[in-house]
């Protein structure tokens, strides 16, 4: 394979060599004459230090159109690109003006400063005359090129064509700038709470040293939250897991929480084996408790049962937004809405937000609920004989029509354009655009690479392409990451998830998965199962400011905001299953790798994929 950089960047590159000293050291290179021989095929390695160029690439966002994020994908290959098993590196910022950017480009052009500073700067997309002018004034240097185009195939076609001589390679990728976005789905249902007061029920168990003692109980068929106390006199240690009527474990504890909640020295009273959630499944539970002594124990078993609605929702693939919320007309009452998934666990609930409150309201803003049917739960927590009408509403928003599948590709043609040192070039599923083949056969293309891992190609797509190159068609997940990884010989693995908003995190991930040689995946794959297995590991965060916290002299002083559940903050279970699940995720994609570990980069708020593994 070959390819050459153009003339013009070759008075420009300017490498920085940084020594095991610590020091830089600015040596002149041209990448035209970096390109003066074939740069081998494959990798050894992705390097560990990157060698920085002295330049900066900017895009211009547009949130009306996708347009924007493919160009900054095709934008990639030419700010990292490798070269004889090296990488080179420069920055590569949506620019707006916002403060972060001009912090960035600050420290840019002072790391730079010692050796002779920004030496080109080129901009894609609209900018102003006035924005180009500030631009030049902060840099120091004139932005050139200015690249324009009208489609995301012209933009990329004229960024090949300024950034590469000649290149045999080219990476394919299918581009769309508008995307159909289905409409949302709306519902509601009602419901009337009346004559039915929350109740206990008292009986007792026995438990033994060895294996767990099975304390059985059912909770009654209206009730819709459930809370258990189970106490003992003696000072010994008692541990349990609480299993459902489906034989999941849904609540537990542990030694050492078990220890200083019934130590003298830490509790003013010891504190029982407590549950409190909502009743997601009809039938037995089980609490199983073991006692960490040789001995037996006698336990004193309450469970206060609350009356309960539940309404079913069905949420189809590729669901943005599951956001349900309960009105309520009593005033002064407590009521609990809970969200479990289509597998019986629970997702997210919300909390009464004022006992005093008039009408009362609650709300739940699930992102990325998964396929399936979804249980709502409305729990009347303080009932009493009177009447109590709630009104539940929800709306299931939808991703725009195949964009996840366009993104993923270009995303990761971007990395693998970067890691061949390659121009990204853009089609539709069953044409070439004018400006690609021109680009084509301006660059004397023989070779090239069609990423589409969810295979939304038209049939008539690779022989239009075979007609002028030879066509290496990836055509699903495991072709894409074996690819990538062949020639970066990375480990590694980028995620992120479509906003579906017009502004998307796939663009700055191809970036981070270009600089770690490394496949990029939708966390959201088929049927959003990731993103709710992510959020349901949280889901105990939010149940201790409900329970009335328990006083703790030491241990838990600072940490009284979710007494008693503290130590099951991530749930233990629920993280178990998402390691399971993203072990079988990336599996899937051919991109697991059971032999080492596996950094993972999530370009993501947490508010959306919450941190599942922190312990």
């Amino acid at each position: 394979m070959t390819n050459h950089r153009n003339k013009i960047l070759s008075v420009l590159a300017v490498i920085l060599f940084v020594v095991s000293s610590g020091s830089t050291i600015g040596s002149f290179m041209s990448i035209s004459q970096m390109n003066s021989s074939p740069k081998p095929f494959l990798l050894s390695d992705v390097p560990s230090d990157q060698v920085p160029l002295r330049r900066v690439a900017f895009v211009a966002p547009n949130s009306n159109s996708y347009i924007d994020e493919f160009a900054y994908m095709a934008t990639v290959p030419t700010s990292i690109f490798y070269y004889n098993g090296t990488q080179y590196i420069s920055p590569l910022i949506y620019s707006e003006g916002s403060q972060s950017e001009d912090w960035l480009l600050e420290d840019w052009t002072e790391y730079l400063d010692s050796d002779g500073g920004i030496t080109q700067a080129f901009a894609v997309g609209d900018f102003s005359q006035s924005y180009i002018a500030n631009l030049q004034q902060t840099l120091g240097v004139k932005v050139y090129p200015r690249i324009t185009g009208s489609s995301a195939a012209d933009i990329a076609a004229k960024i090949a064509v300024s950034e590469w001589s000649n290149s045999s390679d080219a990476v394919i990728a299918l581009a769309m700038e508008d995307f159909i976005t289905p409409s949302t789905i709306t519902g509601s249902v009602t419901h009337t709470f009346q004559d039915q007061e929350s109740e206990i029920s008292e009986f007792s168990g026995g438990v033994t040293y060895g294996a767990p003692s099975s304390i059985a109980f059912t909770p009654p068929s209206w009730a819709g939250w459930i809370e258990g106390a189970f106490n003992w006199t003696g000072s010994e240690i008692l541990t349990h897991e609480l299993i459902d009527a489906n034989g999941a474990i849904v609540d537990y504890s542990v030694y050492t929480q078990i220890y200083f909640s019934r130590h003298p020295g830490y509790v003013q009273a010891p504190v029982p084996l407590n549950f409190w959630l909502p009743k997601t499944v009809d039938g037995e539970w089980t609490m199983n408790v073991t006692r960490e002594s040789v001995g037996s124990t006698t336990m004193n078993c309450e469970v206060l049962s609350h009356p309960g609605f539940t309404h079913t929702v069905s949420v189809p693939s590729d669901a943005n937004w599951l956001n349900v919320s309960l009105n309520w007309d009593n005033v002064a009452t407590d009521l609990n809405l809970a969200l479990v998934d289509p597998n019986g666990r629970l997702t997210m609930w919300a909390p009464a937000g004022s006992i005093l409150s008039n009408p009362g309201i609650e709300s739940i803003d699930l992102p990325y609920p998964l396929a399936g049917d979804w249980t709502i739960i409305a729990a009347w927590m303080d009932a009493t004989t009177e009447q109590n009408n709630i009104d539940i509403t929800w709306e299931i928003s939808m991703r725009p029509t195949d964009v996840q599948p366009y993104l993923e590709a270009a995303a990761n043609a971007g990395v693998l354009a970067s890691l061949l040192n390659a121009p990204l070039l853009y089609v539709n599923t069953n044409q070439i655009p004018s400006e690609t083949q021109w680009a084509l056969t301006r660059l004397g293309v023989t070779n090239t690479w069609l990423v589409d891992p969810s295979n939304v190609q038209g049939s008539a797509l690779e022989g239009l392409l075979n007609a002028s190159t030879i066509v290496n068609n990836l055509q699903s997940y495991s072709n894409v990451s074996a690819t990538i990884t062949a020639f970066s010989n990375s480990p590694d693995v980028v995620v992120t998830v479509p906003l579906s908003e017009g502004n998307e995190f796939f663009a700055p991930a191809t970036f981070s998965a270009a600089a770690h040689g490394s496949p990029i995946f939708s966390l959201c794959g088929d049927d959003n199962a990731m993103p709710t297995r992510a959020q349901e590991t949280w889901a105990p965060y939010l149940i201790g400011p409900e329970i009335n916290n328990i006083y703790v002299i030491n241990k838990y002083e600072n940490r009284a905001e979710n007494g008693w559940y503290d130590e099951r903050i991530p749930n233990r279970f629920s993280m178990l299953e998402s390691v399971d699940s993203f072990e079988s995720f990336l599996s899937v994609r051919g991109a697991y790798n059971s032999t080492t570990s596996q950094p993972v980069v999530v370009i993501a708020p947490t508010s959306l994929i919450p941190l599942s593994f922190d312990r």
